[in-house]
């Protein structure tokens, strides 16, 4: 009986390790946002050997992707604290990672918005041409796949940035709407993304707030707390309201 039951463990220990090597970024969005956790916890930059680790993993499908991602969390994480130049180098390096691409994803062009709009903390004197490569960017992605809840978030959040002065705060509200109401992902592929919708919920909300409506705040306060419980901009947000 020992006998079979440490061929079984044997047998399952060697299935995992080939699934592992038959993907290697298996697992990876989680690693990107644990690392992110860890540098917070620890004041130490831990997204730069993540990074430097997939540099040097064979290409394969959305590495590239991945690598750009670790890159724009690694560029929030310095912009938090205030490490400006580390943070633009950071969103220099995702993309030059994405911009080559021939022929990008609707995930890919998303991504791309997203860090054209962060470059634009950086580099404000660009903000007319930098704001209008991300919108681009968008769009294209929605072009692709109008349900993509990455692009819509870019959108949302970026208008939620923009002054009013220069129109902003007209879109915000139903392109968060529509990034709430989008699934997580249509990809069937493992290494296929599903991080945005908990950000959703906090310019949503932050939004609402913004705007004097503070109930519909709450409201969205809630209903993100109840998905993510650990999001700490939200629950700062609801002990506001």
């Amino acid at each position: 009986m020992k006998e079979i039951t440490c061929c079984f463990l044997l047998l399952l220990l060697s299935s995992f390790a080939m699934g592992q090597s038959q993907n290697p970024l298996q697992g990876i969005e989680e690693q990107i946002h644990q690392a992110q956790d860890q540098s917070f916890a620890e004041q130490a930059d831990k997204l730069a050997p993540l990074l430097g680790k997939l540099e040097g993993m064979e290409p394969s499908e959305w590495l590239d992707y991945w690598k750009a991602y670790a890159a724009y969390q690694g560029a929030i994480y310095l912009m938090v604290i205030k490490d400006q130049e580390g943070a633009l180098a950071y969103l220099d390096k995702g993309l030059a990672i994405l911009e080559p691409i021939d022929k990008p994803t609707d995930e890919e062009y998303a991504l791309m918005g997203s860090l054209y709009s962060l470059s634009i903390t950086f580099k404000p004197g660009e903000a007319i041409g930098l704001s209008a490569k991300a919108r681009k960017s968008f769009n294209k992605a929605l072009k692709k796949n109008s349900d993509n809840l990455r692009a819509l978030l870019g959108i949302g959040r970026s208008d939620y940035y923009k002054p009013k002065q220069y129109g902003g705060g007209k879109e915000a509200e139903a392109f968060l709407l529509k990034a709430l109401a989008a699934p997580d992902q249509y990809s069937s592929h493992p290494n296929a993304p599903t991080w945005g919708r908990d950000d959703a919920y906090y310019y949503l909300a932050a939004f609402y707030q913004r705007e004097d409506r503070r109930d519909d705040a709450k409201l969205y306060c809630h209903k993100g707390l109840k998905e993510f419980p650990t999001h700490h901009l939200l629950a700062e947000l609801l002990a506001k309201l």
